[in-house]
């Protein structure tokens, strides 16, 4: 690694060691700094040129060029290291860093991956567990809503897809199943924060998404978790007594991001659509069916990413759902606005199997 601006320093100087003691002298005076890395223009013998910039009476000036060879957190630890060397006063009071890029770099995503991971039974009893649970999935939510859509400069799509969505799913499994139909408190406010960062994963990379929960291990787990949650959220929602006031608020966000997932799941994916239609899982579109009025705005956006371009879901939505209502729901003002449809392909055999809804409900 070299470091413009860490010279040996001879008895008769050069120009050049001249000229690097300026921009440790420079470096000193600028209390804000700016780092990043460029692959671009970089030799093909080191991963990156890592730069810092400095600002003085907002003046931006190049102070230092680092050639690294990895893109770890020691690499950029001994380039701090190397600084405090070379000056022994730099103090910066601000630092602007790239900041999904270097988290996935130093490693930060995958430990709070394993932490998802680690988890193999009920939380409910462990408040503290259940808290730091509760910060790690924001904290990836956060990283997931910043992270650029395209190309994976960051990383962070193939960090999404090493760790199985963040081991979430397993997360969600260890988590409820064990607890059955009657899920605690603690346990609903991670199932909100575990769906909130899918329907976030999805918005970055339908794709990455939907390859994941292509696993047939992992798409187990995620529907078992499901049709519980469904069943529960659903009748307590339905009951009279139902929970608190900040229970339910929790438990309705999780209902309308479970269900927004779901759409996710089977947008523009036939795969997905038969598997969520199968006899295996006809519980979820039974509970869809089950769930209060006041969850129609994100029930039928689902509904009809379940059902396009594939007459077997629609035969089977159909025993519980109108297709006509769908059907004039997508093609309507209120559907086109919506998120999930406005994902969905448009095709020849979409407008036929358009036509083959109005036939059967016509019939």
């Amino acid at each position: 690694m070299r470091i413009h601006g860490y010279v040996y320093r001879p008895a008769i100087p050069s120009a050049r060691q001249q000229r690097s003691s300026l921009l440790l002298e420079k470096i000193w005076h600028c209390k804000d700094w700016y780092m990043d890395g460029t692959l671009d223009i970089c030799p093909t013998m080191f991963s990156q040129l890592y730069t810092i910039h400095g600002r003085r009476n907002n003046q931006h000036f190049p102070l230092v060029y680092a050639l690294a060879c990895k893109k770890d957190y020691f690499t950029y630890k001994g380039i701090l290291n190397q600084l405090k060397l070379a000056e022994p006063r730099l103090q910066p009071t601000k630092i602007m860093i790239d900041f999904e890029n270097y988290i996935v770099s130093i490693g930060l995503v995958d430990i709070l991956a394993r932490r998802c991971m680690k988890v193999r039974e009920a939380v409910e009893n462990y408040q503290g567990v259940v808290l730091s649970l509760l910060g790690t999935l924001g904290l990836l939510t956060k990283i997931a809503e910043l992270c650029p859509k395209a190309p994976d400069t960051t990383k962070f799509l193939a960090s999404i897809k090493s760790t199985d969505l963040f081991g979430t799913i397993s997360l969600l499994y260890s988590t409820i199943v064990p607890v059955g139909e009657c899920i605690p408190p603690r346990t609903i406010s991670l199932a909100a924060a575990i769906f909130n960062l899918l329907v976030t994963v999805a918005n970055l990379d339908l794709a990455a998404f939907q390859e994941v929960l292509g696993d047939e291990t992992l798409s187990f787990q995620f529907f078992d978790v499901i049709v519980i949650l469904l069943t529960y959220c659903g009748t307590e929602l339905l009951s009279s007594g139902g929970p608190k006031s900040t229970e339910k608020n929790e438990t309705q966000a999780v209902v309308v991001d479970l269900v927004a997932t779901l759409g996710f799941y089977c947008a523009n994916n036939k795969k997905n659509q038969n598997r969520i239609t199968s006899e295996q899982w006809t519980l979820v579109i039974k509970n869809l069916a089950k769930l209060p009025t006041q969850f129609e705005i994100v029930v039928y956006p689902t509904l009809v990413t379940i059902i396009t371009d594939n007459p077997e879901a629609q035969e089977v939505i159909g025993r519980e759902f109108d297709l006509k209502f769908l059907d004039e729901y997508r093609n309507s003002d209120l559907g086109k606005k919506n998120m999930l449809i406005s994902i969905l392909k448009s095709s020849d055999a979409n407008s036929n199997s358009n036509k083959k809804i109005k036939n059967q409900t016509s019939a």
